[in-house]
């Protein structure tokens, strides 16, 4: 699987669906993945120890 070839897109969406949803589909996954970023760097590097990896 390419992961950085642009014309292969990673989230395959139906060809029916309306441009808005698809859009929004996409927006929902870049949020959540943002979020899973983030929480991860901040267990990471955080003060207490529990949430460290």
């Amino acid at each position: 699987m390419r992961y950085l070839d642009a014309r292969q897109p990673i989230v395959r969406l139906p060809k029916n669906w309306p441009r808005v949803a698809k859009s929004a589909i996409v927006h929902a996954l870049a949020r959540a993945h943002l979020v899973i970023v983030h929480v991860r760097g901040w267990c990471a590097h955080s003060p207490l120890r529990r949430p460290r990896p």
